[in-house]
């Protein structure tokens, strides 16, 4: 088994493969005549994304800050690759009952929506990000008036 090493006179890093004996013993004979391989799974541990804070006071950017996170940990977890009823039940359990209140008040159209896990995740983003009153906000910009220094 060799390992190339960085070398500061070329700038550069270089790396190889090495394959593990392990890998090879593992590996059962093909049946069809071609060459089965194997997988390895690691297995880590992966610490729960920081809780959505309903009571911060910018729920629509505390939503924008949090959602990308809980991307990442279904991602990292593999628990995308799940079923949609695993994701949404870990969704459920992982917000608390605090926000259980919210979530059970979502407008779900039926029981299948609850355990759809875009479904729950587009709610979520509707109920804390909100829509934007057009009128109001033309209304604002229109009311504004101009500082002297400006």
């Amino acid at each position: 088994m060799q390992l190339d090493t960085f070398s500061e006179d070329k700038c550069s890093a270089k790396a190889s493969v090495v394959k593990m004996p392990a890998d090879s013993e593992a590996t059962p004979p093909a049946t069809n005549g071609t060459s089965a391989t194997t997988s390895t799974t690691f297995s880590f541990n992966v610490s729960l994304p920081p809780r959505l804070q309903l009571q911060s006071g910018n729920l629509s950017k505390e939503w924008k800050k949090w959602r990308p996170i809980w991307d990442a940990y279904e991602e990292a977890t593999n628990l995308r690759n799940k079923t949609s009823r695993v994701r949404v039940a870990t969704f459920i359990t992982y917000i608390g009952k605090e926000s259980l209140e919210v979530h059970d008040g979502l407008p779900f159209q039926s029981d299948d929506e609850k355990t759809d896990i875009k479904k729950v995740l587009e709610l979520w983003q509707n109920h804390c990000i909100g829509k934007t009153n057009i009128i109001y906000e033309r209304y604002k910009f229109n009311s504004r008036s101009q500082e002297e220094a400006e």
